[in-house]
């Protein structure tokens, strides 16, 4: 009589082993789950042992093998039912999915029908909802674009639209040694004029403030040679007439090609929303998010992106002048919305 200790992962694996070392004739002894490995036996998976032996003497005998097929049959059943336990259900996994969105503040009705999209798609449900979030994701990879480039940025008072302004005007003039000229139209706060000045003394370049579209088009001549030229206009109330004629006359006054609309990550998505209705009367925009590193939620970011056809440029991750920014990185975000 010989016998034999088999292990494996599975049912399956181990019989398959006893078959092909002692063949059909072999005779199941004992069949038990054990763990291995592991620290002090945690986070360790069990595995299958079968006792197993087979009479080498013996000629082979049919009701033996009926027996072995029998009992092979059973483990086989039993094996699939400790494997549908092991693998979490859809269901789960979908549930799963959604509290990580919501908790990272996607919207609720946002993270439903996100969900709803990654049901329909084959395979890996996580895979699928990364997709699916990729898709709404609409950015521009790359600095700027144009060998001339005129930048006007907008938006709301406090979102940090004068220091991303000197951040890139430090990255374009130190990095990639561009000629650049600064404007600055925000006149109703003297801070922001100064800070401006301050920021532009210590990168050696050139201010202009303007009153008027007038005196906007004479600053514009006036840089004529340089390669990159980038306005800071005031935070305004852009459901006022008045405000919104105004900066269609610097828009046009400047000959912008580049406009930027500055957000702030820790605004409400309500006011993202009035905001991003408020500006609608420019076609043309990209978009800019400032105080990443005020909050540790970045379903605005997505929330905006679902909702709005204007493209992602940058990111602002902090007070650092010019380090604390970067061009738009999907990866990174869609990463913070699954944690």
């Amino acid at each position: 009589m010989r016998i034999k200790r088999y292990l494996a992962k599975t049912n399956k694996e181990a019989l398959e082993k006893v078959k092909k070392e002692l063949g059909n004739d072999a005779i199941i002894l004992n069949t038990r789950k054990i763990k291995t490995g592991g620290f002090l036996g945690f986070f360790s998976k069990p595995w299958v042992e079968i006792l197993a032996a087979v009479d080498q003497s013996a000629a082979a005998n049919p009701a033996k093998n009926a027996r072995l097929d029998e009992i092979e049959k059973k483990l086989y059943q039993i094996d699939n039912r400790i494997s549908q336990y092991d693998k979490p259900t859809i269901q789960h996994n979908k549930d799963e999915i959604y509290k990580k969105l919501i908790s990272n503040e996607v919207e609720k009705h946002i993270a439903e029908s996100l969900i709803a999209q990654a049901e329909s798609m084959p395979g890996d449900r996580e895979e699928s909802i990364k997709k699916v979030i990729n898709s709404y994701l609409k950015y521009q990879s790359g600095f700027l674009p144009a060998d001339k480039n005129i930048c006007l940025f907008l938006g709301p008072t406090g979102v940090g639209k004068t220091t991303t302004l000197a951040k890139l005007a430090a990255i374009y003039s130190i990095k990639y040694k561009k000629s650049v000229g600064l404007i600055t139209a925000d006149t109703y706060r003297i801070a922001a004029v100064q800070q401006l000045k301050t920021y532009a003394d210590i990168m050696g370049l050139p201010l202009e403030v303007v009153y008027s579209p007038q005196e906007m088009e004479k600053a514009v001549k006036k840089y004529n040679g340089k390669e990159i030229i980038m306005i800071d206009t005031a935070g305004k109330n852009m459901n006022k007439q008045e405000n919104i004629m105004e900066i269609n006359n610097l828009i046009a006054a400047s000959g912008a090609n580049e406009i930027f609309l500055v957000l702030s990550c820790v605004t409400r998505f309500s006011s993202i929303k009035n905001l991003l209705q408020s500006y609608n009367f420019i076609d043309d925009y990209k978009v800019i998010f400032t105080k990443l590193d005020e909050t540790e939620k970045h379903g605005i970011i997505f929330n905006t992106c679902y909702i709005s056809s204007h493209p992602l440029r940058y990111i602002a991750t902090g007070q650092n002048v010019p380090d604390d920014i970067e061009l738009f990185n999907p990866e990174k975000l869609i990463d913070s919305l699954l944690r």
